[in-house]
């Protein structure tokens, strides 16, 4: 058992490891030495030159990569700093702020797809040969430059955030210190401008389905005015976005909560006709709403505007519970991954209890069916809705069976010497169940103290009644390493040796034909109508103190519940007494002889 474990967990134990020195320590000083290695390599063929020049360039690659330090553009505070600052001033920096935030989204998503690259090329890597050496080198080579494009967009993350919240600190500052005009952000005149773009495009909507239906073509004059018109109020969009933004500044800044989350949903139904970047939108709410915070406080935004701050508070907590809590064999785990695995889990035990108890019940309404074959049924299924719901669980995650290799080398060596005869019991139920040598209702002897009916066979012990009401768990792999005699595996009638004795001078006979006779007057229940199988009355052997005889009967195993010699013996015992045929005893005579 320990070797076919050990053989089939052997891809697992062996899967090619990933070189780590290719993407930490000190990594100047390996890649000379790689380097170098390529310049002392003897090319012989067109193919190992175009190996080795492809191995260079990604050397190159890296080597880029690690000298290439991480910076970001700074800026200059001073303006926020004066004693007084313009609208036109505020917005630039504003701007600044909605790219900031752009860069840092930017580099989370990059850190996603670079997590997903690692991924691939990991189970890619554990997949080739160690005999193919230039494939594997390759494949090193590329994991280190995701493994080192992570860590600098990592640390492009940091810098960013840096920056973002010292600008975001100056700009809350200076806030107070803007000189808005009220009056000329009240007064919005786009929007004339907007609804007679939108008119125009309606039209030449209309002109171009007309021209598609007549002429089975669009003029392109038409195409490049609708194209134009497009982009002409977009700007327009962004115009009036620009404005309803100032808006919020100033009102933001004067504390008028109520005017605030009106513009703010402006802003949103805005921002929904722009079709260009809708994650623009996020940019601007993250930050207003953030201003919003340090001016107004947290209570005034929930009491002003409760829907909003709902759905903003389910955004976090949803992205709380997304947040990776760690990467196992590159794949991040989050609690919302961990919650998913144990409802499943869950879901899948209540199913295969539910399968189990609906099988077992259906016992009184098939009546034709077996017990054994129903308790197979109902085991096999709730073992097979468990595997399943195991696999679906670690699926739902996007976690790969075959990465749980170190894990399963951990439990080879556990199951090799601790859990062995856990694991050889497991598999013995198994077998039992699918070979139905033994089934619920059979009549098993293991012993001869250990007789009785099979009551339940499960998937690691067997259950057996003895004819003393006692139960008792016996292991499977007893019935599999053991012999075993089952009085009712196929045919139910057994035949019995009974044996006894009786005193030499006996007539031998006589004592053949009145156990004969006794045994058909009786009311034991054996076979009596078959000839191939009658009573018989054999002569075993003489013994040293007696002549032992055998009765063969046939018996009904099922009929009697359990071919017991019981009855047979005493119908023997009595019928000697009665008919004075000596029963002897074993005894030893002692001759002494004299010596001189």
């Amino acid at each position: 058992m320990r070797f076919i474990l050990l053989l089939i967990l052997t891809p697992f134990l062996f899967a090619t490891q990933i070189d780590n020195s290719l993407f930490e320590g000190d990594l100047k000083e390996r890649y000379q030495k790689i380097e170098q290695g390529f310049s002392e390599q003897n090319i012989s063929t067109p193919e190992a030159k175009e190996q080795l020049q492809y191995h260079q360039s990604l050397v190159t690659k890296i080597k880029t990569i690690i000298n290439n330090p991480i910076n970001i553009e700074t800026l200059s505070y001073d303006e926020l700093k004066k004693s007084s600052v313009s609208k036109k001033t505020y917005y630039t920096y504003f701007q600044s702020l909605i790219n900031y935030n752009k860069r840092k989204r930017e580099a989370k998503e990059k850190q996603i797809e670079l997590q997903e690259k690692i991924l691939f090329l990991k189970n890619k890597i554990e997949k080739v040969d160690d005999s193919d050496k230039d494939l594997l080198f390759s494949l090193q080579l590329q994991y280190a430059i995701y493994k080192l494009q992570q860590s600098k967009s990592k640390e492009e993350l940091e810098k960013f955030e840096k920056a973002y919240h010292t600008l975001f600190n100056h700009f809350l500052t200076a806030l107070e210190k803007v000189n808005f005009q009220e009056e000329n952000l009240n007064k919005n005149k786009i929007e004339d401008e907007i609804e007679v773009l939108d008119k125009k495009i309606v039209a030449l909507e209309v002109k171009k389905e007309r021209q598609l239906i007549t002429l089975e073509k669009v003029e392109p004059a038409v195409e490049n005015q609708l194209s134009a018109y497009q982009k002409d109020i977009e700007k327009l969009y962004f115009k009036q976005i620009d404005s309803i933004t100032l808006n919020l500044l100033f009102l933001i800044k004067e504390k008028k909560s109520n005017e605030v989350f009106k513009q703010l949903h402006k802003l949103e139904s805005l921002f929904s006709n722009i079709h260009s970047d809708l994650n623009l939108y996020i940019d601007y709410r993250d930050i207003l709403q953030s201003l919003i915070k340090q001016r107004l406080g947290t209570l005034t935004v929930v009491f002003s505007n409760m829907k909003q701050n709902v759905q903003q508070s389910l955004y976090g907590l949803v992205d709380w519970f997304s947040n990776p809590l760690f990467i196992y064999h590159e794949q991040p785990v989050s609690i919302i991954n961990i919650m998913k695995v144990i409802v499943i889990i869950i879901l899948g035990f209540i199913i295969g209890w539910i399968y189990k108890k609906k099988i077992l019940s259906l016992q009184d309404k098939w009546s034709k069916v077996s017990l054994m074959s129903i308790k197979l049924l109902a085991n096999v299924g709730y073992y097979f809705i468990i595997l399943i719901t195991f696999i679906i669980a670690m699926a739902s995650i996007g976690l790969d069976l075959t990465s749980l290799s170190l894990i399963a080398g951990a439990l080879s060596i556990g199951i090799g010497f601790g859990l062995q005869t856990v694991v050889s019991n497991f598999v013995a139920g198994i077998i039992l169940m699918f070979e139905r040598s033994i089934r619920i209702g059979d009549l098993l002897e293991l012993s001869n103290t250990l007789k009785g009916e099979v009551t339940d066979i499960r998937i690691r012990s067997t259950t057996i009644k003895t004819f003393d009401n006692i139960e008792i768990i016996v292991p499977n792999a007893t019935f599999i390493q053991s012999n075993v005699i089952n009085w009712t595996l196929e045919d139910k009638i057994r035949r019995l040796h009974i044996p006894f004795s009786v005193a030499y001078g006996s007539d031998v006979d006589m004592v053949n034909e009145t156990v004969l006779q006794a045994l058909e007057k009786s009311t034991l229940l054996y076979v009596r109508n078959n000839e191939k199988q009658m009573p018989k009355v054999w002569m075993a052997a003489m013994g040293q103190s007696s002549v032992d005889m055998e009765l063969l009967v046939w018996v009904n195993s099922e009929i009697t519940n359990m071919p017991l010699k019981t009855d047979f013996l005493i119908l023997i015992y009595k019928t000697l007494n009665a008919h004075n045929i000596e029963i002897p005893f074993p005894q030893m005579d002692v001759h002494l002889k004299k010596v001189n």
